[in-house]
C-alpha cells in the first residue's frame, strides 16, 4: 500500500509542478495583454477552431507517414495506424515524463509488436534524425529567398540563426554516428565491457551488447535504403509545412492580414529552428520564448501572444489529450487482444 500511496504521490507531484509552471509561464508573458488577447481570441470562429485542431493533428499525421515508410520497409505487418499511435505515444512520454519517457514508451510499444529494442531505437533515432534535417533544408531554402526581409526586422537574428544551424548539426551528426558509424559502435562496446563482470552486472551487459549490436546492424540496412530515406525527408517537409503554416491561418482568422503566407511559414521555422537550442520542461517555455523573440520583431505584442496562445493549443495541449486516450487504450489492451497482446505475446 505504501509503495501505491508514494508513486500516487509522485504523480500528483509531477502533474502539479507542470500545471504551476505552465501557469507561471502564462501570466509571465501575458498578464500585461490579457483583455487584448481574450478579445482577439473571441473573434475565432467555431468551424475555424475546428479547422485549427485539423491541422494541428494532420502535421503529426504526415510524421507518422515518414514513420510508416521507415518501419514498413523491414515489417511488412506494420500499419499506419500503429505508426500514429506510435507517435502519439511519443507525445504523451515526452510530455508527461519531462522529456525522458518519449523513447522508451515508443521503444516499449513497438517490442510488444515484435520488433527488437535494439532495432526500435534505431528507428525512432534515424526519424528524429531525418526530422531534424528537414528542419534545417525547409529553413534554409526559406532563409535562401525572404533572409534579407527576416534579418532587415532582427539585428541579432543572424548570430542565433548561427547557433541554432550548429546545434542541429551536432544532433544530426550525432546521431548518424550512433547509428550508422563503425567506429563509434566499437567504441561504445569498449566501454559497456568495462563494466563489471559479475551478477546482474553481466546479464545487464549481455543485453545492452545484443540490442546495440542490432541497433547497429538495422542501421547499416537503413542507410542503403536512400530512396526510402528521401520519402522519408519529403514527408517530414510536408509537417513542418502544415505545422509552420498554423499561425498563418491563425492570422487570417482574427482578421490580421499583416503577414503572407510565406513570410508566416518563415517566422515559425525559424522560431523552431531556434526553440531546438533552449532548455525546456516537457516541451514547454523554449517553444514560446522563441516565437515571442522571432515574431515581436515584426508584429504588435498582443495580436502575437494570441496567436502563440492558438497555435501551442493545437499543436501541444490538444494533440497530448488525444495521446492521453492512445495510452489508456494501451494498457487496456494489454489483456485484450489485439495487435497489443499480439506482439506481446512474442517477448
Amino acid at each position: 500500500m505504501d509503495g501505491r500511496r508514494t508513486e500516487k504521490l509522485k504523480k500528483i507531484g509531477s502533474f502539479t509542478f507542470r500545471c504551476v509552471f505552465f501557469c507561471l509561464l502564462i501570466w509571465l508573458i501575458f498578464h500585461k495583454d490579457y483583455k487584448a488577447i481574450y478579445e482577439t481570441i473571441r473573434t475565432i470562429r467555431l468551424r475555424d477552431f475546428i479547422l485549427l485542431l485539423f491541422l494541428g493533428n494532420l502535421y503529426l499525421c504526415f510524421g507518422a507517414a515518414a514513420f510508416y515508410i521507415l518501419v514498413r520497409k523491414y515489417h511488412s505487418e506494420f500499419t499506419y495506424r500503429q505508426a500514429l499511435k506510435t507517435v502519439y505515444l511519443g507525445i504523451f512520454g515526452n510530455i508527461a515524463a519531462f522529456s525522458l519517457g518519449s523513447v522508451p514508451l515508443r521503444t516499449y510499444y513497438l517490442h510488444t509488436l515484435g520488433i527488437e529494442a535494439g532495432e526500435s531505437i534505431s528507428f525512432i533515432n534515424i526519424d528524429y534524425m531525418l526530422h531534424k534535417l528537414s528542419v534545417l533544408l525547409c529553413n534554409t531554402l526559406m532563409l535562401l529567398f525572404m533572409g534579407n526581409w527576416l534579418l532587415s526586422g532582427s539585428g541579432k537574428m543572424k548570430q542565433y540563426l548561427l547557433i541554432g544551424y550548429g546545434f542541429y548539426a551536432v544532433v544530426i551528426f550525432g546521431l548518424a554516428g550512433i547509428v550508422f558509424s563503425e567506429f563509434i559502435y566499437k567504441r561504445i562496446c569498449f566501454l559497456i565491457l568495462l563494466l563489471p563482470d559479475k551478477g546482474k552486472w553481466r546479464k545487464g551487459k549481455n543485453i545492452c551488447r545484443h540490442h546495440l549490436r542490432i541497433m547497429h546492424q538495422s542501421g547499416n540496412k537503413i542507410k542503403t535504403e536512400k530512396r526510402n530515406m528521401i520519402k522519408m525527408i519529403t514527408f517530414h517537409g510536408c509537417k513542418l509545412l502544415v505545422m509552420y503554416a498554423i499561425p498563418f491561418v491563425c492570422l487570417q482568422f482574427t482578421g490580421n492580414h499583416e503577414l503572407t503566407f510565406w513570410k508566416a511559414e518563415l517566422l515559425t521555422g525559424v522560431s523552431n529552428l531556434l526553440s531546438g537550442v533552449l532548455p525546456n520542461i516537457s516541451g514547454m517555455g523554449s517553444a514560446e520564448v522563441s516565437f515571442l523573440f522571432v515574431y515581436f520583431a515584426f508584429m504588435k505584442n498582443s495580436m502575437v501572444s494570441s496567436i502563440l496562445i492558438l497555435y501551442r493549443f493545437v499543436t501541444y495541449f490538444f494533440p497530448f489529450f488525444i495521446s492521453i486516450f492512445v495510452f489508456r487504450t494501451l494498457r487496456k489492451q494489454r489483456k485484450c487482444k489485439g495487435d497489443f497482446y499480439d506482439g506481446y505475446k512474442k517477448i
